[in-house]
């Protein structure tokens, strides 16, 4: 399940800055992260030491693998989760933005598969 201790929010819900839709935004980086390695965020930390990763712009690593020989799905997905993992909430993606990036790499993809045949 997903923990709740706060381990997954985004660093402006725990220092009380102002919130807005970016939370949603980081979360949908934690969310793909997850789907994507199998594992959940901050999974080794205590709640404390989450909070102060996530405060101080510490995120997952995300295995270099995932750069290199992957799809460009799994590539596509990578650079959505660092993206929406942004620390400042200002410079952090809006939802509309990731969408249209996801819809840009899926029609690249699908045309130059369709080239292969």
């Amino acid at each position: 399940g997903v923990p709740p201790d706060g381990s997954l929010r985004a660093p402006e819900e725990i220092i009380d800055a102002p919130l807005t839709e970016k939370i949603d935004v980081y979360a949908l980086g934690n969310l793909i992260y997850s789907v994507l390695t199998g594992l959940l965020v901050n999974r080794n930390f205590e709640t404390e030491k989450a909070h102060r990763r996530i405060t101080h712009g510490k995120t997952e690593n995300i295995d270099v693998d995932y750069f290199d020989s992957r799809s460009p799905a799994e590539m596509a997905l990578v650079k959505v989760i660092q993206w929406c993992w942004t620390f400042d909430a200002n410079e952090r993606p809006s939802m509309f933005q990731i969408v249209e990036f996801l819809e840009d790499e899926v029609r690249k993809n699908v045309y130059s598969s369709q080239d292969v045949y």
